[in-house]
């Protein structure tokens, strides 16, 4: 321990430095007293704000990375719930599921039971059940996409496909033809039903990223585009539910469909288009 002197009325004593140093904390050179702790100054100040910025963009980084897992592990929940409602659907309906209005159906909404109406023919889902990166849950309630299953989750909108044309004449155009029939369908676990989409279905050019310059890569969730996959989670890729119920994040290079190896995924009646 160090000591100060200090003298007083009566002679010199030593005191104690951390009392000496209180004292003087008190007491200025004229005498008058300080009450109160001292003030940082405008230098501490600064030093303690760059720490907190420099924490902070340490941490960010990892909580982004950490909201995105969780995202994406949402997703994946979401998209085997609306698999397995599929399997219940198409069990009650002698193996059938339009294309064009899987989504809409009361019954199918009904079984999933995750929607304001469910018996309203339209296509507003709980935001629970949507994918949590998407324009339906992101957008804010009020918006016109807000809720929309239409920009959250899409159908495999070509996968009945022989030889690059549908099965059926004027198939598209037919609501009764365009549809899955789950007996047909061949090879389950390997077969894409539902995806991140921005559309009800996915056409064939929808899974190329790169198709225009209002693609996915250049646009992401503001792609005016229709029919299009939705690589919303990480490395450009899409969280896909298949026939057989199973879920899988798929990275656009697998989802491609002008990729010739790929095809054989989206050609659920048979094990290629073109065969």
């Amino acid at each position: 321990m160090f000591f100060y002197r200090h003298r007083s009325g009566t002679g010199t004593m030593r005191v104690p430095g951390a009392v000496a140093s209180e004292t003087y904390r008190r007491t200025r050179g004229d005498g008058e007293r300080t009450d109160g702790p001292r003030s940082f100054t405008l230098i501490e100040l600064l030093v303690v704000i760059a720490i907190i910025a420099i924490l902070a963009s340490m941490l960010l980084p990892a909580l982004n990375q950490a909201r995105a897992q969780a995202s994406k592990i949402k997703c994946t929940g979401n998209l085997k719930q609306f698999g397995t409602t599929m399997v219940l659907y198409t069990d009650a309906s002698d193996g059938y599921i339009s294309i064009q209005e899987w989504a809409k159906l009361p019954q199918f909404k009904q079984l999933i039971g995750a929607t304001p109406n469910p018996l309203v023919a339209d296509w507003l889902y709980s935001p629970g059940i949507l994918c949590p990166e998407s324009t339906a849950v992101r957008s804010g309630s009020g918006e016109s996409n807000y809720n929309k299953i239409t920009k959250s989750y899409g159908i495999n909108g070509f996968g009945h496909l022989v030889d690059d044309n549908y099965v059926n004449e004027a198939l598209v155009g037919d609501v009764k033809k365009n549809c899955y029939r789950m007996q047909r369908v061949r090879h389950a676990s390997a077969k894409i039903m539902l995806m991140d989409a921005l559309d009800l279905w996915i056409g064939t050019s929808g899974s190329n990223p790169t198709k225009s310059i209002d693609s996915w890569r250049y646009r992401g969730e503001q792609s005016p585009l229709t029919m299009i996959v939705a690589y919303r989670h990480g490395r450009e890729s899409a969280n896909v539910v298949f026939f057989d119920g199973h879920v899988e994040l798929m990275p656009s290079e697998r989802m491609n469909y002008a990729v010739e190896e790929n095809k054989y995924a989206w050609a659920v009646y048979v094990d290629h288009p073109k065969k």
